[in-house]
């Protein structure tokens, strides 16, 4: 399954406003959190999206190429639409159209993820 024309423009304009950007996080975060369950199986890889772009947008991590930034914006955004492919509202399937999509962007920016990751565990554990 692959991100359509519009979502991928949609993803663009967020991208270049930083309320959107950060409002479509906190969305997704959101969600997430009231899914975990019926996302289980999506939810390391959506959470890695969450952080590459929210990570990106506050300055701490810039070595993420734009394409990245958008694809992961773009599923955010897809997992975002309750209404997609397979509305969200649909007990056990509701969500088997968004891990498709968040599982092709995985692949499709599979060495970006695993770059984000290594800087991740690299940086200083906040704790501390």
């Amino acid at each position: 399954m692959k991100l359509g024309w519009r979502r991928i423009r949609k993803a663009v304009n967020v991208l270049h406003d930083r309320g959107q950007t950060d409002e479509s996080v906190s969305a997704a975060v959101d969600k997430a959190e009231q899914h975990r369950g019926a996302i289980a199986n999506i939810w390391e890889d959506l959470n890695s999206l969450v952080r590459i772009v929210r990570n990106w947008r506050s300055g701490d991590y810039r070595e993420v190429p734009w394409r990245t930034l958008v694809f992961s914006t773009a599923a955010i955004l897809y997992f975002l639409d309750p209404m997609d492919l397979v509305p969200d509202f649909i007990p056990v399937v509701g969500f088997i159209d968004d891990a498709a999509v968040i599982a092709w962007v995985m692949r499709a920016i599979r060495s970006d993820v695993s770059k984000f990751r290594d800087w991740e565990q690299s940086q200083p554990d906040p704790a501390n």
